[in-house]
């Protein structure tokens, strides 16, 4: 039983690793990767907040716009916070992307769970077709996958690294919602 067993693994992590040499030979998913992997940095994020908030302000939907804005840097300091307190180190071998400081939890999956589920739930606020809110939040939620895997792929992060960012994120989201609903109620 045991030698089936060992077989069977070593088959597995043959498959595993003809798929990690595949991917690591895709120079063009690399480049893409990169590419979507920013959408989830600081700067990007920041910037996409304060558009937003922008147009909070002009919508007269300033409330979920400040909460956003509020929430943002409080999930961002939340990461920082886990990151000296465990201070993982990164994945061993090259990392494909600029990624300082310690690996968990994963910065761009935390706030981009927290900004783009946030924005998630702010669009199943409006009064637009069913078609259209199911449409973001696939797009967006996708986003939020693709930032993740990125990471992984780009060798920044492990992916418990990325799984603990979602979480922390959707912990984010969830506060913001709950401060949200009780400002609007006063």
């Amino acid at each position: 039983m045991a030698a089936w067993v060992d077989a069977q693994l070593s088959s597995v992590i043959a498959v595993d690793l003809a798929i990690k040499n595949f991917i690591s030979q895709a120079a063009f998913l690399t480049g893409v990767f990169q590419y979507i992997t920013e959408a989830g940095s600081a700067a990007y994020l920041a910037l996409l907040v304060f558009i937003l908030l922008v147009v909070a302000g002009k919508t007269r939907q300033l409330k979920p716009g400040l909460t956003l804005a509020g929430g943002l840097p409080l999930v961002y300091l939340a990461v920082h916070v886990i990151k000296e307190l465990m201070q993982r180190a990164r994945p061993l071998g090259q990392v494909l992307t600029w990624a300082p400081g310690y690996s968990f939890p994963s910065g761009h999956s935390a706030c981009s769970m927290f900004v783009y589920g946030f924005l998630i739930y702010w669009i199943f606020r409006q009064e637009w077709p069913k078609i259209y809110k199911y449409l973001s939040a696939a797009v967006l939620g996708l986003l939020i996958a693709l930032i993740g895997f990125s990471r992984i792929y780009l060798n920044a992060h492990y992916a418990s690294d990325v799984l603990a960012g979602y979480i922390l994120g959707f912990i984010g989201i969830a506060a913001a919602v709950k401060v949200l609903r009780r400002w609007e109620k006063s």
